[in-house]
């Protein structure tokens, strides 16, 4: 009888140890793991499920510490939003990813769709004057030049 009591308790204990070591191991790695949100998120952009896109793209830079990783989520969640025409937010997403890296081309691109529906032509020549900058062969030269044009400022390349 008391070897049948030591089995159960064995049972129970090694239950109760996979089971703790299940959360501990899948509350670090499943839920907060950004590379899994990054693809949930790729995925459900390209399957145009843009509510999903912000949800996730949140979860994920609230997950990371890296700059890089919050970059590229802040980029999809911009693309999300321009597609829902909740502009003025996707202008606020794109900003926050120029602030970690205003070097890079992408969140310029992004937050050009943002400025060009909201009408801020002024806001959008100073954008694409950046991504100019950034890379001069870029095929926004034409739309930079018709603005300037347009706002009687000299047409240079």
């Amino acid at each position: 009888m008391s070897s049948r009591y030591i089995r159960i308790s064995l049972f129970f204990l090694f239950l109760f140890i996979s089971t703790i070591s299940y959360l501990l191991f899948f509350s670090t790695t499943a839920k907060d793991n950004w590379q899994h949100l990054h693809h949930q998120a790729h995925i459900a952009l390209h399957d145009e499920k843009y509510e999903y896109v912000i949800e996730t793209c949140d979860k994920a830079i609230k997950s990371t510490t890296s700059s890089a990783n919050k970059y590229t989520m802040y980029i999809k969640k911009t693309s999300a939003l321009n597609k829902l025409h909740r502009y003025e937010e996707a202008l606020e997403s794109a900003n926050l990813a120029i602030k970690l890296y205003p070097k890079k081309e992408a969140a310029y691109l992004v937050k050009v769709d943002s400025l060009f529906n909201l009408e801020k032509e002024d806001e959008l020549i100073e954008t694409l004057e950046e991504i100019m900058l950034i890379n001069p062969r870029t095929p926004f030269k034409h739309l930079l030049n018709s603005l300037r044009i347009e706002h009687g400022k000299t047409k240079y390349e």
